[in-house]
């Protein structure tokens, strides 16, 4: 396995390309030539601004045969203008097509090994979390019940001295609890999200339209329970008539 402080310095250095069989050059930097300006010639210039000059003398309604047949071949002439100058963009631009390509031969294959090893490195991660946050999430609610019992048991207990103890151990047993919430590991943040499901569709019809359509609306019940986790309500599976929902936990990659 590489060394971890071997590969995050690796990626400081600046990445670049070699050009071979061509002019010197050095990526990152001006590899082909930089104009202050670009413009037609002279020559092309003036047959332009002659054909626009004719054309815009013409720019009102036509008012006989022979005028038809002049905007008829202006028309014509205009368009011809224009189909030569595409051409001249294509001529133009075609040197560089080669260089774009060559660009992309050269990144890509490079690009798209990364992003997958990317993607399959996301997964692990992933996984990982989510069972790491379910059993802290068990080991919590456990810790909760054990503190519910201390708490019972201080509550109706005669004898002072354990009476004392239990609500001491209720205490630690809460803070224990507590201390399981999941934080946000290096790079990598969980959210509880909820979807719905139906199971009666006549109750469930009560709902808010937003809430039911054909099938659920997973935005609107997450939405909802968080709304009243906040207020203090417990989730529960059966919080809305009609509904059964599902605790879900997915993973969020930060920088």
């Amino acid at each position: 396995m590489p060394n971890p402080h071997s590969i995050s310095d690796s990626v400081q250095e600046p990445l670049e390309l070699l050009y071979r069989n061509g002019a010197p050059a050095v990526s990152g930097q001006l590899a082909t030539p930089h104009f202050r300006d670009i413009c037609l010639s002279k020559d092309s210039q003036d047959i332009c601004d002659a054909m626009l000059e004719s054309a815009e003398k013409l720019n009102r309604p036509i008012r006989s045969e022979a005028e038809l047949n002049l905007y008829t071949d202006v028309h014509s002439k205009v368009d011809d203008l224009v189909k030569a100058i595409k051409a001249l963009q294509v001529q133009e631009r075609q040197p560089w097509h080669k260089v774009i390509s060559q660009i992309g031969e050269a990144t890509e294959p490079m690009r798209n090994r990364l992003e997958r090893i990317s993607d399959i490195l996301r997964r692990h991660i992933t996984d990982w979390r989510a069972k790491w946050v379910a059993g802290q999430q068990r080991e919590a609610e456990r810790l909760e019940v054990k503190a519910a019992e201390k708490e019972a048991e201080a509550k109706y207990s005669d004898n002072p001295q354990k009476k004392r103890t239990a609500k001491l151990e209720a205490k630690q047993l809460k803070a224990e609890a507590k201390a399981l919430k999941p934080i946000p590991a290096k790079g990598i943040d969980t959210e509880k999200y909820y979807t719905a499901k139906i199971t009666n569709r006549q109750q469930a019809a009560l709902l808010p339209q937003e809430a039911i359509d054909m099938e659920p609306n997973d935005n609107w019940f997450n939405r909802e329970v968080k709304a009243r986790i906040k207020n203090g309500e417990r989730f529960n599976e059966r919080m809305f008539r009609g509904i059964e929902l599902s605790e879900q936990v997915k993973v969020r990659f930060h920088r």
